[in-house]
């Protein structure tokens, strides 16, 4: 279920795009209207943002296609991923989520999340392209020759989205592929909500990071202390509760681990932190303090 989101300038739009039914034109014209307000919304967050400490700024919402379909026009699929693209030049993330089948042009909507979850009754198919035409013998050719392109673009994603096998894909020229949930997790149509996935892992060091970052700079605030030392007194506390346990949960006694300050950074690494500079900090500070207790000798 989706939410309506709003920002200061009180732009309404909705994080979670129904794609129910066939991929044709009264969908698309939804789907530009939805994505117009998504982006107007994101470039006033921008600017919003702008005004607020990195540390402290709140991330734009996710944007998620919702699935349902049994494919529909390869023009209006087209149109569609374009505007996905320009979406995430914009820095907004767009994931599918696949609620029950994802058929033809669908199944390529469908792979092309982010982020990519699927119901476990979820099915899906793909097929090379199919045209029915009346015209003059070069008409048919030439209409043969666009759709062969367009199949090759189709496959080249395939290729790099998924780990489908090649002859799988060469199969889909002459007859209809169906996969299931299982199949979709085993050949990487999906690559989230299902145990052992790599991008739920990525997510929660992605907000743990986050929350480091917000912990370091909260702290250093209230105690009136720089980011370095804020780190530093923040080591010595979590050194101070590091425990071993066992798979579930316990408490070894005597099982105690320290954690070296560089560990500790690692742990907390992330892009608004750079860790080598402190690092590079810290030991000129501790050779300057070696000099000056020799001069004091």
């Amino acid at each position: 279920m989706g939410e309506v989101n709003k920002c200061m300038n009180n732009v309404e739009f909705n994080d979670v795009i129904k794609v129910v039914g066939e991929i044709n034109l009264e969908m698309l014209h939804n789907f530009l209207e939805e994505t117009d307000r998504i982006m107007e919304a994101k470039a006033q967050y921008d600017d919003e943002m702008q005004l607020i400490k990195e540390q402290f700024q709140s991330p734009f919402p996710r944007i998620t296609l919702e699935i349902s379909s049994p494919g529909g026009s390869v023009d209006v699929l087209n149109t569609m991923l374009a505007r996905i693209d320009r979406m995430r030049k914009l820095g907004i993330h767009v994931d599918t989520d696949v609620e029950g089948m994802a058929y033809s042009a669908a199944f390529i909507l469908a792979i092309m999340g982010e982020r990519r979850v699927a119901n476990v009754w979820s099915t899906w198919m793909n097929h090379g392209s199919s045209c029915w035409v009346s015209d003059k013998i070069e008409g048919i050719k030439n209409t043969i020759d666009f759709y062969d392109k367009c199949d090759q673009r189709m496959n080249n994603l395939i290729e790099k989205q998924t780990e489908l096998p090649k002859e799988h894909i060469e199969m889909a020229k002459l007859k209809d592929m169906y996969y299931d949930f299982d199949d979709a997790v085993e050949y990487g149509f999906i690559n989230s909500g299902f145990e052992g996935a790599e991008e739920d892992e990525k997510e929660f060091a992605e907000k743990l990071y986050h929350a480091f970052d917000v912990a370091i700079a909260t702290f250093g605030k209230i105690a009136e202390v720089d980011e370095q030392e804020a780190m530093g007194i923040m080591h010595d506390i979590l050194d101070s509760l590091r425990v071993e346990v066992d798979e579930e949960g316990n408490v070894l006694e005597g099982e105690e681990e320290e954690i070296s300050e560089e560990e500790f950074l690692e742990l907390l690494g992330s892009e608004g932190l750079q860790l080598s500079e402190l690092l590079e900090d810290e030991e000129d500070t501790d050779e300057e303090l070696l000099e000056d207790e020799d001069n004091d000798e």
